[in-house]
């Protein structure tokens, strides 16, 4: 029984440093759960982030986010509204704590072969590691889906500036400009807050 509880509080404590790989939990999330602190909007344009609000027919918005490869996004409506246009396999829209559209799962590089079946480095070593009790399961994939975003931002800042774009159409329910806030994840330790437009 000791042993149960004590790997149901390791399980726990791993769930709450793990992130957000599936977005946000709500809306009104300030800063995500990971990483160090924050950066900001001036941090974000000088890392080449480009955030646009832009109508295009009365009372649809086109919010448009490119910049360096990310792996996650929050943009959060300040205005009544819905979110009527975006890729409904890489977001999803939520309303707990607020109107917003999130990254259901970490975000493809753009231009960037995904594929894992090739290895990036020129060691001779062997990619393989022993199946044992320690590294199966949840240990075992939390390891993998953090080094996979390691080595695919190493690679991608070596090789050439990869840009990820994506956007996404707000419908207001009146004539007042809407006002969005955007958190960018452009890596496990690595993200910007506070960015207003």
């Amino acid at each position: 029984m000791k042993s149960f509880l004590n790997v149901a509080v390791q399980f726990v404590c791993l769930y709450q440093v793990s992130g957000y790989s599936n977005g946000s939990p709500s809306c009104d999330l300030k800063k995500p759960g990971h990483g160090r602190q924050p950066l900001g909007a001036e941090e974000a344009a000088q890392a080449g982030y480009k955030i646009t609000s832009v109508e295009e027919q009365q009372n649809n918005w086109k919010v448009t986010i490119s910049g360096p490869n990310f792996i996650g996004i929050l943009i959060n409506a300040n205005s009544t509204g819905e979110w009527i246009s975006f890729d409904g396999n890489l977001f999803k829209m939520m309303k707990l704590g607020g109107n917003c559209v999130t990254h259901r799962t970490k975000l493809p590089s753009n231009n960037v072969d995904d594929g894992d079946d090739h290895d990036d480095d020129d060691s001779n070593e062997d990619d393989h590691e022993e199946d044992d009790d320690t590294n199966s399961g949840i240990f075992s994939w939390l390891k993998s889906f953090f080094s996979q975003t390691q080595v695919k931002n190493t690679i991608d800042r070596r090789s050439q500036q990869v840009e990820s774009s994506f956007s996404f159409i707000f419908q207001g329910t009146n004539r007042e400009t809407p006002n969005f806030n955007v958190i960018i994840v452009e890596s496990y330790s690595k993200y910007y807050t506070g960015i207003k437009i």
